[in-house]
């Protein structure tokens, strides 16, 4: 009961920090015409409000060394309680902002600032909710873990759309606003018991403080090695949910609202793939799965990314739907491998730096470069040439740095009880 109780302490920071990271992406829009002077363009007033986002980059790596350091010297239970506290509370000073009509450009300053402190301490809920619920788990459900830790990722992203467009069909974001915000943080206060109850379970023994240069430079391959696989992870998840839906409209007969439609299926779709995958990964080495998932995706994404052009709403579908099936396949133990991988010693640090790295430089970068690609190519195909790209490299590099991986090891049947 402790172990599931970890995992749900695990789950609920994980799901309220993609649910408030996307509740602002989704309100956007809204928040444009709220934080900026009527006489600012639409236009203008929603790039700048989008470049908000990039600047995570900034605070996140100091996210990253600050939680893990808390997290290695004094265990996860103590940083993810004082993340999840941050988290809680910036969320609750964004819903108090003052919008452009009370203060000026000073509600615009406020709102980068507070979505910068965001950031910062999402950076150390992501990577030690997942070792969290790692950590607790048996060696054999390690994969199953990661599945179901993964899918509260996406769970919050579809909470985030269905609260955003439950607003906008009622007509109630630009005055009722707030209250998603309120809510995301009365939520929080559940996590935030539920730690402080798990604060005193026994746990393992903090590891000595290692200098994270040190622990990078003696452990470069496997850093790299874990920079790329992430960032695959991430590069397909966005190229399949994010940058198809802009790009559709260029290339085939659908339109930027049926492009859309398609998504929350999408969505649905990846959150009851990835703990099915999680739990065969159980039975059979998660290796060989995600093996096989790079070897794919560095062959046929140009080709899947080619049917798209004069495409139907099903050929779209039937394309998104194998790259889905393609992306959960390596995402699903993602965890349990990074886990497996780092060094026991730093392993916090470690991990969180190596996921700021892999999904803000590879993963974040996938929708830019494939757009430019097809402006520079005029071919269909050309946003797979990167995704193509990453998912051969992340191949290579393991290969290289872990020559056993794609043999793995079998699972044997008969732990089907045990893990039952």
């Amino acid at each position: 009961m402790k172990k599931f109780s970890h995992l749900v302490a695990a789950i609920i920071g994980n799901l309220l920090e993609h649910f408030d990271h996307y509740l602002f992406i989704f309100l956007a829009p809204f928040f444009s015409s709220l934080f900026f002077h009527s006489n600012v363009s639409p236009l203008i007033s929603l790039i700048l409000t989008f470049a908000i986002m990039p600047l995570g980059l900034a605070s996140r790596p100091f996210g990253a060394l600050f939680f893990g350091k808390i997290g290695d010297e004094k265990g996860i239970e103590k940083a993810l309680i004082l993340s999840l506290s941050g988290m809680a509370a910036t969320t609750f000073l964004i819903g108090l902002l003052p919008t452009y009509n009370k203060v000026g450009p000073l509600s615009f300053v406020l709102l980068t600032f507070l979505r910068l402190c965001q950031n910062f301490f999402a950076a150390g809920e992501v990577t030690g909710g997942a070792l969290l619920a790692l950590e607790k788990s048996p060696h054999h459900k390690r994969s199953f873990y990661s599945s179901l830790y993964d899918s509260s990722s996406v769970l919050g992203i579809l909470l985030a759309s269905i609260a955003v467009y439950l607003f906008a069909h009622f007509e109630l974001i630009l005055t009722k606003w707030r209250l998603l915000y309120f809510g995301s943080c009365l939520t929080a206060f559940f996590g935030i018991f539920l730690r402080h109850f798990l604060k005193n379970s026994p746990s393992r023994e903090p590891s000595l403080y290692t200098p994270i240069l040190s622990l990078i430079w003696k452990e470069k391959k496997c850093f790299f090695t874990l920079c790329l696989g992430i960032g695959f992870s991430y590069a397909i998840y966005h190229s399949t949910t994010t940058l198809i839906n802009g790009y559709l409209p260029f290339i085939s007969k659908l339109s930027q609202s049926e492009a859309l439609a398609t998504n929350t299926k999408i969505l649905a779709f990846d959150l009851l793939l990835l703990p099915l995958f999680g739990w065969i990964s159980t039975f059979f080495s998660f290796r060989k799965i995600m093996s096989f998932s790079l070897i794919t995706v560095s062959i046929a994404a140009p080709f899947l990314f080619s049917l798209l052009f004069n495409a139907n709403e099903t050929r779209v579908f039937v394309v998104r739907i194998i790259l889905v099936i393609l992306g959960v396949g390596f995402s699903a133990p993602l965890y349990a491998w990074a886990y497996e991988t780092a060094p026991s010693k730093g392993r916090y640090r470690f991990i969180a730096l190596a996921s700021v790295v892999g999904s803000q430089l590879f993963g974040g970068s996938s929708c830019v470069i494939g757009l430019w690609l097809y402006h520079l190519t005029h071919w269909s195909g050309a946003p797979g040439l990167f995704l193509s790209l990453i998912a051969f490299c992340t191949l290579l590099t393991i290969s290289f740095a872990y020559p056993n991986f794609r043999k793995g090891t079998r699972e044997d049947f008969s732990r089907l009880k045990e893990f039952f």
